[in-house]
């Protein structure tokens, strides 16, 4: 009898340590973006021509344009941004927009998209309002400064043929005030400023907010954590991490995700440690992250005996 309970015991601590190597997680990008809601921040929707980007024919020659939108984002998080745009018929690369800090510097992010998602455009009806549909680059979550200028920068391959146009206010006064048009001839090296020319656009984003993270108390198997919403504005997409690893051999492991799709201000929820079999020291790491929330991680040591949680 004393040997077979020996086995049992070996035997749940190797059990427990199966797949330790690849702990998943869970994150903010994981919720469908009709599960919160950002909000609309920067725009210029009037329209007065189009812009080619890619390879087109200017002046009987074809050459490769490039073409970017400067805008001053007003919080602090952009989610995504749509575009005016469309494609021409032979078009057959991606379409790329770079969110970026200047022009001729680092990507704070890039989304492509396929030729499948733009209408076709037809250059002998240009003012036809069903050439053109909004097309949505989604950056899902890049912090910015408030006040300060960045850059839609939009590209294609140099491709013979294969170009899009982009919509805009280019035959008068810059249409606005807090940016204006760029092109480029040499793939993005060196650029020129359309001074009265505006791209369509339109940029949604979220106010920054804090969450805190501590632990709300302890039972048998081991602490919960209190996830707390501190700041002025509600908490989008929030993703609660929690991971159990050590004991034995490093053999006890664990995990348990939560998504919050939205936290208010003030408000706050409750997270379990999971279920844990094994034997030995461990740790329990809580990591919190959102949308527009700087992630949160805090640890506990915990003495496990079996599935009883000893924490100090």
């Amino acid at each position: 009898m004393k040997n077979a309970v020996i086995f049992i015991i070996v035997g749940i601590v190797i059990a427990s340590g199966f797949g330790a190597a690849a702990i998943p997680t869970i994150t903010p990008s994981q919720v469908p973006r009709q599960s919160y809601q950002d909000e609309a921040d920067q725009s210029q929707i009037k329209r007065g021509g189009v812009i080619a980007v890619g390879v087109a024919p200017i002046n009987d020659t074809q050459q490769n344009i490039t073409i970017a939108q400067s805008f001053v984002p007003q919080k602090d998080v952009v989610t995504r941004v749509q575009l005016l745009m469309a494609r021409n018929e032979t078009t057959s690369r991606n379409c790329t927009c770079e969110l970026k800090e200047n022009l001729t510097g680092d990507t704070l992010a890039s989304v492509s998209l396929t030729p499948d998602q733009f209408k076709r455009f037809d250059p002998d009806n240009l003012s036809a309002d069903e050439n053109l549909t909004w097309v949505e680059f989604d950056f899902f979550s890049v912090w910015v400064t408030p006040g300060t200028t960045y850059y839609l920068v939009v590209y294609t391959a140099n491709v013979s043929g294969n170009y899009y146009v982009w919509a805009g206010n280019f035959n008068n006064a810059s249409a606005y005030p807090n940016g204006s048009a760029y092109y480029s001839m040499s793939n993005g090296a060196s650029w020129s400023n359309l001074t009265d020319g505006d791209a369509c656009f339109q940029t949604y984003g979220l106010q920054k907010t804090t969450l805190t993270v501590t632990v709300g108390g302890t039972n048998l198997f081991g602490p919960w954590f209190t996830i707390k919403n501190t700041g002025n504005h509600t908490a989008a997409a929030v993703a609660s991490n929690i991971t159990v690893t050590g004991g034995v051999l490093g053999l006890a492991h664990s995990f348990a995700f939560k998504y919050f799709e939205e936290l208010p201000q003030n408000n706050q929820k409750n997270v379990l440690t999971p279920f844990t079999l094994g034997f030995g020291r461990v740790k329990i790491t809580e990591t919190v992250s959102a949308i527009n929330a700087k992630d949160q991680v805090i640890s506990v040591n915990a003495t496990l005996i079996l599935f009883i949680m000893i924490t100090k």
